[in-house]
């Protein structure tokens, strides 16, 4: 759906459960939604191919299969786009929480501590997530021509253009060597490599770049003017995925061939996104367990986190009840301000730019001076050399009994939302240049 229109597909085999989270979502003032509904995990299957959903509210334990079992079968039958997912159950299980994060769940609820707000916050976050995204087929995907005939090279990058299902950015090299140096800065979807090449063939090209890279299966199409079944042989034992016959060669058999091996490198990169996130959720799920001291935790988080996002600076932000706050966990790349201790006292936060982060909004921002924020909200993250951002609050749960046994007078507006000293996990990826 478009706009303010969301459509959900609500699966638990409860007609109770089912009636409150339709209930909840109706109170909704953000957006309104057409809500499906289903009884088990095969009727819900059957939904998804008739249905194009935004959301799924998904609870675990469902009558013919778990929350696992669907996520599994729904990754199986290759729905694309893939929908959203919010995990319920009646279990506050810290591992089923990280075994259905690891396996593409978006967000988790415990039932027992569901309320509309809570509902609201985790809907409109995946919504706002699957938004951010530019579908895989929208994006420019890198080619990599390494051949030393530039007559050659300009009719690949013809046919290349022909391409309707791919816009390419497309990168030359003349020999092997240049090109294993243009590999480390352009990382390309696809790389078709000229058999014959000065310095180097083909061959001990892809053999120095898995050497390099540790592994065994290159996104790269061999091509050459031999049609040579042994040459075709070892091209695909060094690594290759295609070989094709330059005398052969037409348009239609270079897109189809360089499409297969694009969608090929997508896959495995979301695969070891995948990895790599089911490693980075482990080890802060071990680091919760094995210790009880939150500044180990946090510093913990930030080092993990940033390595997962390959940016410059993961930051933990601690709110005070007044919106100012201090940085109380850092991690900082080389070159870089630390900013770790500081204190920050901004009439930007104060005057409401913290008030959506205090609710618990997500935001991504690829460029600061393009998202219409206001000129102290630029100005406060210049202070920090940011140029593009993720934030993600962290709430705490207070309740109000709690906030009393504390003396927290006069800041108990958010009630069960959580008091005003939340975290907020904000990962900076600014841009030296």
């Amino acid at each position: 759906m478009t706009g303010n229109s969301q459509t959900v597909l609500i699966v638990d085999d409860s007609a109770e459960d089912r009636a409150v989270y339709r209930r909840y979502l109706l109170q909704d003032a953000t957006y309104t939604y057409q809500i499906f509904e289903s009884e088990s995990g095969e009727e819900a299957l059957q939904l998804c191919h008739q249905i194009k959903l935004d959301v799924i509210l998904l609870d675990f334990l469902l009558p013919d299969m778990d929350g696992l079992e669907f996520l599994n079968e729904l990754k199986t039958q290759q729905f694309s786009p893939f929908p959203p997912i919010v995990m319920l159950t009646g279990q506050g299980n810290e591992a089923i929480a990280v075994q259905v994060m690891q396996n593409g769940v978006q967000n988790y609820l415990v039932k027992g501590q569901l309320t509309p707000e809570s509902l609201h916050l985790a809907i409109h976050n995946v919504i706002d997530l699957s938004q951010q995204t530019t579908p895989f087929e929208q994006q420019t995907r890198t080619i990599l021509i390494v051949d030393n005939c530039a007559k050659d090279r300009a009719t690949y990058r013809s046919y290349l253009l022909q391409d309707s299902t791919y816009n390419y950015q497309i990168f030359e090299s003349e020999s092997g060597e240049e090109a294993l140096q243009s590999y480390l800065w352009v990382k390309p979807d696809a790389i078709l490599l000229e058999f014959k090449l000065p310095g180097m063939d083909g061959l001990e090209f892809l053999n120095q770049l898995k050497t390099h890279l540790h592994r065994t299966q290159l996104p790269a199409i061999m091509i050459t003017g031999q049609g040579d079944e042994a040459i075709a042989v070892q091209a695909i034992k060094n690594g290759a995925q295609d070989y094709l016959v330059k005398s052969n060669l037409t348009s239609a058999t270079l897109c189809r061939a360089t499409k297969t091996i694009v969608q090929q490198t997508h896959l495995q990169g979301l695969l070891e996104q995948s990895q790599e996130r089911q490693r980075l959720i482990s080890a802060i799920a071990l680091r919760i367990r094995q210790s009880l001291n939150l500044n180990e935790i946090l510093n913990t988080t930030v080092n993990e986190v940033r390595q997962f996002l390959t940016c410059d600076r993961v930051v933990v932000y601690q709110f005070a009840p007044d919106m100012s706050g201090d940085i109380v966990a850092e991690s900082v790349a080389p070159g870089w301000t630390p900013a770790l201790g500081t204190t920050i006292q901004d009439t930007c936060f104060q005057t409401g730019a913290g008030e959506n982060y205090r609710q618990g909004r997500k935001r991504a921002i690829d460029n600061i001076y393009e998202a219409e924020l206001t000129n102290c909200h630029i100005n406060l993250l210049e202070q920090f050399e940011v140029k593009a951002n993720l934030v993600v609050p962290i709430l705490l749960r207070v309740d109000r009994e709690e906030e009393r046994e504390r003396g927290s007078v006069g800041q108990g507006d958010m009630g069960d939302r959580g008091d005003k000293g939340d975290k907020g996990d904000k990962g900076d990826k600014g841009d030296k240049g």
